[in-house]
């Protein structure tokens, strides 16, 4: 049950990566048993929200340098959610950002690199 948990979590993790986009993640319970312990896998669906909003905010208007605080005052998630580049990837722009998260004790810092689509949403660009 807490692998089926975990593996729960870990899609709820990767659609906060992908910000709503499209793209489709499998795992295996092997893959993911990192996870339990992790901030992200501590999120309720409140924090992630509440990431989600930050990460789009400085996907759409921060400056590359800048930085946008977190925090869901009723579960005391927070994080910080930096721009660190603007890129052209494949005609697409694109920005990198780091997440860093704390949650019960937990704390996590991941790299992601998101590209706009047309309709004005960010994607984690597919793997060549």
């Amino acid at each position: 049950r807490s692998i089926l948990m975990a593996t729960c979590k870990l899609l709820a993790m990767m659609a906060v990566a992908l910000l709503m986009g499209g793209v489709m993640v499998t795992a295996s319970a092997a893959n993911v048993r990192w996870l339990q312990d992790s901030a992200l896998s501590n999120m309720t669906e409140q924090d992630m929200e509440v990431l989600r909003k930050a990460a789009r905010n400085v996907l759409d208007y921060g400056e590359d340098g800048e930085s946008r605080r977190w925090e869901n005052s009723e579960t005391t998630a927070k994080g910080v959610v930096s721009a660190l580049e603007t890129l052209e990837v494949d005609g697409q722009f694109c920005r990198r950002l780091e997440l860093f998260n704390e949650v019960k004790g937990a704390s996590g810092r991941s790299l992601f690199l998101f590209c706009r689509q047309p309709d004005g949403t960010w994607r984690i660009p597919a793997q060549k």
